[in-house]
């Protein structure tokens, strides 16, 4: 899950990026079909950037309401997690 979340926020970086770029074009257009073109662009932008936010909002949320490990747990050797008595013979 922190992965995906790294994943996430920086696509949510490149979008906002993206955006703020689209922006500059759009008050620089002076062509209609331009403006068209750029304002179409810019709210396809604006829906992705709103879908992964709130995908990130959702992932966050998950990862603050997950019970914490026990730290006992974390540090045993494999073979004293789950140790058996081993009959001698």
């Amino acid at each position: 899950v922190t992965r995906q979340t790294s994943d996430l926020q920086a696509e949510v970086q490149n979008k906002i990026a993206l955006r703020n770029r689209l922006r500059k074009i759009l008050k620089r257009a002076k062509i209609v079909s331009d403006v068209l073109e750029i304002e179409k662009e810019l709210a396809n932008v604006q829906t992705e950037l709103d879908q992964l936010t709130g995908i990130l909002k959702s992932l966050r949320s998950q990862v603050s309401s997950r019970p914490s490990r026990s730290r006992s747990n974390v540090f045993l050797p494999l073979n004293l997690r789950h140790s058996r008595a081993i009959p001698q013979g």
